[in-house]
């Protein structure tokens, strides 16, 4: 008899005879979509004894969603025992003894409602603190805004890390490293190109890669702008990447990458 104990607890994937072990672990309550669910993603290992079979069933509630927990074991195990029919098992593994069973239903049950209780106090908690992060990330985008229509070339360096890498729409050219090259060459712009420039944040779309780490997206327009390649005071529209972390309880931008929609070329 094959023995997987110890820290051995999760077999190579595809070795069939294992797929059903927490089915006949909990007496066989081996419904299509359970064994899909559990043993096609996690390949459970097989349970010595009585002892082992519970943790063996604390292992495999361990990732699973408080939803599924309720569908497929409070629901066919704990409040339907008795449609479960152990002699329909091809191939049982373990058969539990009565009182076991209850034990085992009875551990079920307070994994169950454990991982429900911690699942849904780290939503609520993120929910509270993402609004209040993607709020203060959304104001950067109106601090960006205010900033700029006052030539405010310091006000702007504010709100990015000392390390910043900001890519301006000028591409390899216009590749800044650090706060206080970004500062001389804004400072520089607004008393030349930027003079008449006015500076609309029109949305900010956030998302979040970790609660300290996000990416935003920041549409824009201007007008008054003198460059290049139209001309001098037309509307122009664009898109930030910002890339802002969370740092000493303040966000800021780390990562800069500006792209503008370009007119059409003459012909087109």
């Amino acid at each position: 008899m094959e023995d997987y104990s110890g820290d051995q607890l999760r077999p190579p994937r595809g070795e069939v005879n294992k797929r059903t072990t927490f089915c006949a672990a909990i007496g066989g309550v081996g419904r299509r979509r359970f064994e899909e669910e559990i043993f096609y993603s996690r390949c459970l290992p097989r349970p010595r004894n009585n002892l082992e079979c519970v943790r063996v069933l604390g292992v495999a509630f361990r990732d699973m969603s408080p939803e599924f927990i309720v569908s497929h074991v409070i629901q066919q195990v704990i409040c339907c025992p008795s449609s479960i029919d152990l002699r329909k098992q091809a191939k049982p593994i373990v058969v539990l003894s009565e009182a076991a069973m209850k034990y085992s239903q009875f551990a079920l049950v307070v994994i169950a409602l454990v991982a429900m209780a911690a699942f849904a106090s780290t939503r609520a908690d993120e929910r509270v603190d993402r609004t209040a992060d993607e709020a203060a990330i959304k104001q950067i985008g109106k601090d960006w805004q205010d900033a700029w229509n006052k030539h405010d070339a310091d006000g702007l360096t504010s709100l990015l890390a000392d390390h910043v890498d900001f890519v301006t729409v000028l591409g390899p050219k216009g590749w800044m490293k650090g706060r206080e090259q970004f500062r001389q060459a804004h400072a520089a712009m607004h008393k030349t190109l930027f003079t008449g420039s006015v500076w609309t944040t029109k949305e900010v779309y956030v998302k979040f890669l970790r609660p300290d780490l996000a990416i935003a997206r920041v549409l824009w327009a201007t007008t008054g702008d003198k460059v290049r390649h139209i001309k001098h005071g037309e509307p122009r529209e664009g898109i930030f990447t910002w890339v802002v972390e969370k740092r000493g309880g303040k966000w800021m931008i780390v990562a800069s990458q500006n792209t503008e929609s370009m007119p059409p070329l003459p012909g087109q």
